[in-house]
């Protein structure tokens, strides 16, 4: 490909769902590919044709649009992306592809893409592998400048000089599986507004995953009370020190950094995921840190203060000198920046 190239990732909602999770991954699969290729920009062509979904996480092509642009907006994340395309036609999405200017790099490949094949785990499996055995580490998702910049501002003022930490927490009447158990938080984060004051914890979400007793606490800020975007939730756990929560779309963002996360419920297929590691009852991507874990018990007060005192102990052994200290109850200091 010449130097300056574009890339084309390829998004039909027939099969692939309107999730941030599965869009975030879309993004580091274009990072990815940017990457491997040399190219330049990546651009994204979506296709929502008039015909009923595939299940229930589709969407019909009549209310494409207007489904999807919340979730889109989980591509603002990086100055590579290019141009966003949309088409209600498959033909004409093929049209489109056909008159692509030559050496343009076209995923997912012509096989996945005719089968009508979910794209998530050839992104896990094989791109993120292939850039992990080339660059030795996998792309990582950052907010874009404006919404960083509001974020660390927002951050800055509301935690004032107490460690910030994201969490969010997962409440879906749809799809219960993966529900967080809002009492066990509740529990969990009392007994830090008591024992760990320095800790301030942004809950990000939507407005039903909201609860009148967490959003009381002196030591939590909710994000939504503030009005905040899709975008702007996600640049807070960018921001944040480190993540804990669901196994949910969002905290996607803390998949791909170099931030301490426990994630609660990981109920995933995990032969699903190539070199997926165990430690305990926790599960590792390939290419995450021993303080990057996926818990497979649903949380409980014990078990959430076990993980925060493990992220705390990660960012005290990680951090430099000279900073104020928070002070987890199992006696570990990390310093807040």
């Amino acid at each position: 490909m010449p130097e300056g190239g574009r890339v084309l990732l390829l998004y039909d909602f027939s099969h692939q769902p309107v999730s941030v999770g599965d869009l975030l991954v879309a993004r580091v699969a274009a990072q990815a590919l940017l990457a491997l290729h040399g190219a330049r920009h990546a651009d994204m062509a979506f296709l929502h044709e008039p015909r009923p979904a595939a299940d229930a996480s589709t969407i019909d092509g009549a209310s494409g649009i207007t489904q999807v642009g919340h979730a889109l907006q989980a591509l603002r994340l990086d100055p590579e992306l290019g141009s966003v395309f949309f088409f209600s036609e498959r033909l004409a999405l093929e049209a489109f592809v056909d008159r692509s200017p030559a050496g343009q790099v076209v995923w997912p490949p012509a096989g996945y893409y005719a089968a009508g094949q979910y794209v998530y785990y050839l992104v896990w499996n094989e791109l993120l592998h292939e850039h992990f055995s080339r660059f030795g580490g996998v792309p990582q998702l950052r907010a874009a400048i404006p919404a960083a910049a509001w974020a660390a501002a927002f951050i800055a003022g509301k935690a004032a000089g107490r460690l910030p930490i994201s969490i969010q927490l997962r409440r879906n009447p749809l799809n219960p599986v993966r529900d967080s158990d809002f009492d066990a938080w509740f529990a969990f984060l009392s007994r830090c507004a008591a024992e760990a004051p320095q800790a301030c914890f942004f809950l990000v979400g939507s407005g039903a995953e909201e609860d009148a007793r967490i959003a009381g606490l002196a030591n939590v800020v909710v994000a939504k009370a503030f009005h905040t975007t899709l975008e702007q939730d996600l640049a807070v756990i960018g921001a944040c020190r480190a993540h804990m929560g669901a196994s949910s779309g969002p905290s996607t963002m803390a998949f791909f950094s170099d931030r301490p996360y426990a994630l609660f419920g990981w109920n995933s297929p995990e032969h699903r995921y190539r070199d997926l590691r165990s430690s305990g009852d926790a599960r590792l991507f390939f290419f995450a840190r021993d303080h990057q874990r996926l818990v497979v018990e649903t949380e409980t007060p014990a078990l959430l203060m076990r993980e925060f005192q493990r992220i705390v102990a990660a960012l005290g052994a990680a951090a430099g000198s000279g900073a104020t200290a928070v002070q987890a109850p199992s006696g570990v200091a990390v310093p807040a920046r």
